[in-house]
């Protein structure tokens, strides 16, 4: 890591102005884990033999893989996982033997629903042109935005 942005200034500067603030805020560079910040710590533990400590900082544990019930009893909502089968595309987690621990992607015909609050919901589709079907107006746009995107996917 030679530059940490939220740091202000280059990785050698920091490291020799204060070795204590320099841990401290790579710590905090690191630990605010996404699915990039994920990468980047498999990359320090498996390519650079580096130790990895990950804490959570929310009052439940998850991060972007968490659910609850949110509404009624009984039904489990995603917290924001539901972009994470994304990643079997990846060609970085194509490289990951992540099978030999038994992950198994999960790749449902409606990956996505979001409700609205007049009862209603718009949905996900696999395919570009159902999903902007369903958008009324703007269907014209969504398409033309998702389908050069979604051919290479």
């Amino acid at each position: 890591m030679k530059y940490i942005p939220d740091a202000g200034c280059s990785y050698e500067q920091l490291k020799q102005h204060d070795a204590d603030a320099f841990h401290r805020r790579v710590f905090r560079h690191c630990c605010r884990l996404w699915i990039n910040r994920t990468i980047d710590l498999l990359f320090l533990r498996s390519c650079a033999g580096c130790s990895v400590l990950v804490l959570e900082a929310n009052a439940t544990i998850g991060g972007g893989a968490r659910s609850a019930e949110l509404t009624l009893p009984g039904f489990v909502h995603d917290l924001c996982s539901a972009v994470h089968p994304l990643a079997a595309g990846s060609p970085f987690f194509k490289t990951l033997p992540l099978d030999r621990f038994g992950l198994t992607w999960i790749q449902p015909d409606i990956p996505l629903a979001h409700p609205l609050d007049d009862g209603t919901a718009a949905f996900l589709h696999r395919d570009v042109d159902l999903t902007a079907a369903q958008l009324n107006i703007d269907g014209p746009a969504y398409g033309r935005l998702l389908k050069p995107l979604s051919r290479d996917w």
